[in-house]
């Protein structure tokens, strides 16, 4: 966020506060992140998309920019957001996906795993989940999906639910790592 805000006031010329939809934890990396500002730019769409492209570092990429009623807002507007959890189940590590995925050199029972998903699926307090000292009101959340797939030594976690809580998801993830553990 400070990166693209950054961005922001060097294309601009002035400083830009966003709102991104969500937060990620350090070392996950965001696809499709929705992020709001606002700007009486006149500099058209598509050369935003490109200037501030110029600017951001490598690792980070403006994909599309469209205009949004004053009403939208990135956080509150989302209905669902989507987590995918990459772990590469070999004895052997990866030097190729190690900036991708999360190593794991023992046997894992996926069998035992998916169905700890399903009791984990549905509307509920996910507090024991979260990293403590939160000052939310609710940890009430609504996991829609949880999908657990192996190809290979690849298995790939998705979790969307309404949102998430801080460190939700890895919390999820290394439970059911120590669910399938053999």
């Amino acid at each position: 966020q400070s990166e693209l805000e950054l961005a922001l006031g060097k294309l601009f010329r002035k400083k830009i506060k966003t709102v991104a939809s969500g937060r990620t934890d350090s070392g996950v990396h965001a696809e499709a992140q929705v992020v709001h500002f606002k700007t009486e730019s006149k500099i058209p769409l598509d050369k935003m998309v490109r200037g501030l492209n110029h600017y951001l570092p490598e690792d980070l990429a403006v994909t599309g920019i469209q205009a949004v009623p004053a009403s939208f807002h990135a956080q509150r507007s989302a209905k669902w957001k989507t987590y995918e959890y990459r772990i590469f189940n070999s004895q052997a590590r990866s030097p190729l996906k190690r900036k991708r995925t999360f190593f794991i050199p023992y046997s894992l029972h996926l069998s035992k795993m998916k169905s700890a998903a399903r009791l984990l699926s549905g509307k509920h307090d996910f507090r024991a989940f979260e990293t403590s000292g939160s000052r939310r009101k609710s940890a009430v959340r609504t996991i829609r999906k949880f999908d657990i797939k192996k190809m290979e030594n690849d298995i790939t976690i998705t979790i969307e639910a309404n949102g998430f809580l801080y460190n939700m998801v890895r919390s999820l993830v290394g439970t059911l790592l120590q669910v399938g553990r053999a």
